[in-house]
């Protein structure tokens, strides 16, 4: 395999090095659009030496003499334009974009000097001032500048934007299923079944060229987006040969070299982020009496020292003539390995100040002035996480008006968690020490093939556009064998294991397949003097979900035992006792199978009223067809059927050439997803709660204003301020079930909820200030919601607060699930091309947001805000060498979760994860 890949990487470099002549290419575009202008003619002046542009704007000029070239392009109703001094050397391609301008005074040429015009950055700025929606955005140059390694630690450098558990996106306080994630336009599924986004982390950085952030709807998007529909774009081939390798080392404060870190005995495979067998379930899911003998006995942490985190990647690609039309293609491979770890018990023994707890009242909470510990423990967890990821995307241009294409990703992550947590429980003996073991691997993949198309009919400006897609998505999630044990240690040094407390163990698969089609077209046409443009389309959906869910739990005819030496407990002396067994805990509700099929059509117009005025109009009906069927053919089925006409317009006026006032109006919908519809029960194992799905559910309507004034001062800056109001009927929220007295939470529909907010944001180059090589961007969103809490909920919240000392009690509302008052990103950064050096130096910060909703009139619990600075340093060596110093959250912040009452706070989880250092070192060749 290394032979292959060796001889491989040498025809490509062989190709590029030996080749005696050279090549221009590059792509013409609208300089006031930012269309690509299909059939536009370049050529070498002074020859017959040129070629067209194809359906992307781009051109090729090949078997040229090493020497510098004059570029002449025209194209009927725009100002010739002649670009002189483009310099060629021999096996190597030459870049040169061109801009043409359209005027009255079409027979005068545009003569500019040639220079090599930076893409990535500009270019997205570029795209959201000429965009009809509001939009924001990253580049891979911004994700790069940063350090980041994944899609969601890149994505909430986005105004608006936030990342909750490090993995879900949340777009102006909206939560995940208010957000719509595609890939390349397609859409792909989440791997949590009780979530409705897409797992960011599940996307290296290297694989991305952008992401485009979109918070105003249009026709021919989606309709189940409220938030942001984010649109991850990996990287297209390139226009000349490319080759870059990337690794690092890194070292946490907290888990690297640290001989207390936590693990377990897990697989040979673990490495990789799937397990190797070892752990998958090892008898028949309907055995009801299984041998204990079957089951694994390890159960029990170990410790040891993990060795440094480490990144690589690898990618490359290039564009070939094949059978005389270009053919292009990019392959990337990247792995990440990275541990994390902590143990927050050593402050505090127990009390007020441990540091994991859940709390509630015992009395009207007019009477007391702090709640009552239903539990307070010492939480120690060490977490290895593995991501790896392949991605090729190739296409071939068929005729200069026709293409398809190709891409094929494969991403795996893997989670091995190891928790320890000792301390008091109320309900259980006040003198005793309660002590739970939790060992976990969960494994996530996706796996993703496009297959798509443009074309173009017609001359000149007057072409007609087809456009599709065709994607199929596969993703996994398998938990196998999550395994509980706990127990009690007595003053008199014996231990207790509880048979309302018995060890168990959890086995879970989810698979899910999407089939995304989309077919659109594009026809052209003049109102006026002015163009515009009419599109129509239409789009199906199909979903498939299997989840199915095994439980064996063991019992025993004794409880009592003897203490280890260090007062400990094997699992083992457990289990061996005669007449052990272990009992299958499962139900036919714990397996559903849930589908969704949506077909949507649209119809828009996008035309400029007048040269200042642009308007983009239309409708978009959607049909949606949802069922969730358990294996309990007594429970009901979730069934959810509707028809809805979604009417958007966005209207664009351009106070200047670098300035636009936007006001939007949309009408979008929330769908629940099919965990919150399958009526079964789960145990959240790590926060010891039981979902319970709901069938009767119906999906939330939105209507969305959006009002938004931005400035673009020169390439590269930005000024923005905007505000928004959402007002979502029947929206989708959980609460406790009033009728239960086990900590059971289901989902109900409440009857409405608003959301206003504003943003600004400014990104401004420091040479005015004779700082020529700093940037400074920052920027900020401030929002507030209000969701009404569900009847019966609100009426046992009162019932224990019957003075409404709580906000809860007295307002009926709360805000929404995970939306920050506040959010705030800050950056400044460094580069000098002359020296090498770069540097960029990124804050972020969110407000106190909602992690739990509470029961019985506890009030909510709160994540509170936590400061994050990150520090990226490097320096080129060369042409083709860089060196990478990243300091990843230097102030160490503690992520605390608390619930304030009265006077009081109470700790419900508080930890800290770590400062992380890396060395990189990266190979290009460009």
């Amino acid at each position: 395999m290394q032979r292959i890949l060796l001889t491989f990487i040498g025809i490509l470099l062989g190709a590029s090095v030996f080749a005696q002549t050279g090549t221009i290419r590059g792509t013409v575009t609208d300089a006031k659009t930012g269309e690509a202008l299909i059939g536009a003619t370049v050529v070498i002046k002074g020859t017959t030496n040129g070629a067209p542009t194809d359906i992307d704007g781009k051109y090729t000029i090949g078997d040229l003499a090493a020497g510098k070239y004059t570029l002449l392009v025209q194209y009927v109703s725009y100002q010739n334009k002649e670009v002189k001094d483009i310099e060629v050397k021999a096996g190597q391609v030459t870049i040169q974009d061109v801009k043409l301008g359209s005027d009255a005074k079409v027979l005068e040429t545009v003569v500019v000097t040639a220079r090599i015009e930076k893409k990535a950055e500009i270019a997205l700025l570029t795209m959201q001032r000429k965009s009809a929606l509001v939009q924001d955005g990253i580049s891979a140059q911004a994700i790069s500048r940063a350090g980041d390694s994944n899609a969601a630690g890149a994505i909430k450098r986005v105004t608006g934007v936030s990342v909750e558990g490090g993995k879900y996106v949340y777009v102006r306080g909206l939560g995940d299923r208010y957000t719509k994630t595609t890939l390349n336009g397609a859409d792909i599924p989440g791997l949590d079944p009780n979530r409705n986004s897409v797992q960011m982390d599940l996307f290296p950085s290297n694989m991305i060229d952008n992401m485009v952030i979109l918070k105003t709807f249009s026709p021919d998007l989606p309709g189940n987006f409220t938030g942001g529909y984010i649109n991850i774009t990996t990287k297209d081939f390139p226009d000349r040969f490319t080759f870059q390798v990337n690794a690092s080392l890194g070292f946490n404060d907290q888990a690297t070299f640290n001989s207390d870190f936590l693990s377990y005995n897990g697989g040979s495979m673990d490495y990789l982020g799937f397990d190797d067998g070892g752990r998958q379930l090892p008898v028949s899911r309907e055995d009801a009496l299984p041998g204990k003998e079957n089951f694994s006995k390890d159960i029990t942490p170990v410790t040891k020292s993990p060795f440094l985190n480490q990144s690589y990647s690898v990618s490359v690609g290039n564009q070939y003539t094949v059978a005389g039309r270009p053919l292009g293609f990019i392959a990337a491979l990247s792995y990440r390995k990275t541990n994390q770890y902590y143990d927050n018990g050593k402050i505090g023994e127990f009390g007020e100040k441990a540091r994991l707890g859940r709390f509630s009242l015992n009395s009207d909470a007019s009477l007391i002035n702090s709640l009552n510990p239903e539990y307070t423990v010492r939480n120690n967890v060490g977490t290895e996480n593995v991501l790896w990821g392949a991605v090729l995307n190739t296409s071939y241009k068929i005729t200069d008006k026709s293409k398809v294409g190709l891409n094929l990703m494969h991403n795996q992550s893997g989670k091995t968690e190891t928790r320890v947590q000792q301390g008091k429980y109320q309900d259980l003996d006040p003198a005793n020490t309660f002590n739970s073991i939790a060992l976990d691997f969960l494994s996530r993949s996706l796996s993703s093939a496009q297959l798509k198309g443009e074309h173009a009919f017609g001359e000149g400006v007057n072409n007609i556009k087809l456009d599709w897609i065709t994607s199929f998505t596969v993703s996994r999630l398998n938990q196998p064998d999550l395994r509980f044990f706990s127990y009690e240690n007595e003053p008199n040094g014996s231990i207790v294991v509880r048979s309302n407390a018995a060890p168990r163990r959890f086995y879970r698969d989810l698979t899910q397949t999407n089939w995304d089609n989309k077919l659109n077209l594009t026809i052209p046409f003049k109102l006026g003097e002015n163009k515009g443009k009419l599109k129509t389309g239409v789009a199906y959906v199909s979903k498939n979900r299997d989840f199915s869910q095994t439980i064996f739990a063991y019992a025993s005819n004794r409880t009592d035992f003897a203490a280890d030496a260090d007062g400990g407990f094997d699992f083992n002396t457990y289990v061996e006792v005669p007449g052990t067994r272990i009992q299958n805990g499962s139900q036919d509700r714990d397996v559903y199978n849930g589908k969704e099929n949506i077909f949507g059509a649209y119809i828009m117009a996008d035309t400029k009223l007048s040269p200042k005025f642009r308007v983009l109009a239309g409708v978009r009906f959607e049909r949606t067809d949802i069922s969730v069927i358990s294996n309990d053919a007594s429970l009901v089925k979730g069934l959810l059927e509707n028809n809805d006409i979604l009417p958007a317009i966005n209207l664009t006026y351009s106070l200047t050439e670098n300035m636009n006032l936007r006001l939007a109006y949309g009408r979008t919908l929330a769908r629940p997803v099919f965990r919150e519809l399958a009526p079964f029960d789960s145990f959240d194992a790590f926060g010891g709660l039981i979902y319970v799905g709901n069938p009767n559910l119906k999906r939330s309507l939105i209507d969305n204003v959006d009002l938004r004034w931005e400035m673009y001062p020169t390439p590269g800056e930005i000024i923005t301020v905007s505000a928004f109001f959402k007002n979502i009927k029947n929206p989708i929220a959980t609460a406790f079930s009033a009728f239960t007295p086990n900590q059971q939470v289901t989902w109900v529909n409440q009857e409405d909820a608003q959301l206003f907010g504003a943003e600004v944001e400014l990104r401004k180059k420091l040479g005015f200030i004779g700082l020529k090589d700093f940037t400074i961007g920052a920027n900020a969103s401030f929002i507030v919601s209000a969701l009404n809490i569900e009847a019966q909920e609100l009426s046992q919240i009162r019932a224990n607060d019957v003075n409404r000392v709580t906000e809860l009690a007295q307002d009926g509302t709360r805000p929404l699930f995970a939306q920050s008052p506040f959010l705030i990103n800050a950056n400044l950064n460094y580069n000098n091309i002359n020296s090498g050096w770069s540097a960029s130096l990124n804050f972020n910060i969110f407000g106190e947001r909602m992690a739990i909703v509470s029961r019985n009139g506890v009030p909510d619990v709160y994540e509170q805000p936590r400061p994050v600075l990150d520090l990226t340093v490097g320096k080129s060596l060369g042409e083709r060498w860089k060196l990478t110093l990243k300091a990843r959250n230097l102030l160490n912040p503690e992520y605390k979760f608390l619930i304030n009452f009265k006077d009081a706070q109470h700790i419900v989880n508080n930890y800290t994860v770590g400062r992380t250092f890396s060395l990189g070192v990266r190979y290009l060749i460009d």
